[in-house]
């Protein structure tokens, strides 16, 4: 995060993912177990997370590094 937004906005951002994964730890054992006492199967849950996972896997396959930009512009001839 610090490479992508800088210091400055470091904090607030790990704050704001803070409250994400802080909602997900409680509501996600909530949500699974109640698909569980649906279906009697945990198989959607596992369906569900697959996905979740594959997504965020091509999402962050996508990124730009921010040190390339860096990088290209070191190798460029100052006039």
């Amino acid at each position: 995060m610090g490479d992508f937004f800088g210091r400055k906005s470091f904090g607030t951002i790990r704050g704001i993912l803070n409250l994400f994964y802080t909602w997900g730890s409680i509501l996600g054992p909530f949500l699974a177990g109640a698909v569980y006492d649906r279906t009697e199967s945990y198989q959607m849950v596992f369906a569900g997370i697959t996905v979740a996972l594959l997504i965020s896997t091509a999402m962050t396959a996508l990124l730009i590094k921010p040190w390339a930009n860096l990088e290209k512009s070191a190798r460029m001839p100052i006039h």
